[in-house]
């Protein structure tokens, strides 16, 4: 069984950096990571917006921005399907 929670994790934690809750992260958490605010139904379940995070720290804006390149791949146009129990 696959909850709404635990597919959104595991698909923000597949770029190779930690993803964490945005109330869930650890105060030892070291740069890079992924915050984000879980959204998972509303009225009618329709297509559901999320808010994502990254957090670098460094001299260059560049590894942040090839991560966004990396993730906005990831879903496309039309975001992305996360098969879960329930939605």
């Amino acid at each position: 069984m696959t909850t709404k929670a635990a597919a959104v994790q595991s698909f923000l934690s597949g770029f190779s950096i930690p993803a964490y809750a945005a109330t869930s992260v650890p105060e030892d958490a070291e740069f890079p990571y992924i915050t984000y605010y879980l959204v998972d139904g509303a009225f009618g379940d329709a297509e559901q917006a999320m808010q994502v995070d990254l957090w670098y720290y460094g001299t260059s804006e560049a590894p942040a921005n090839a991560k966004v390149q990396e993730i906005s791949r990831a879903l496309g146009l039309g975001g992305a399907y996360l098969p879960c129990d329930g939605g």
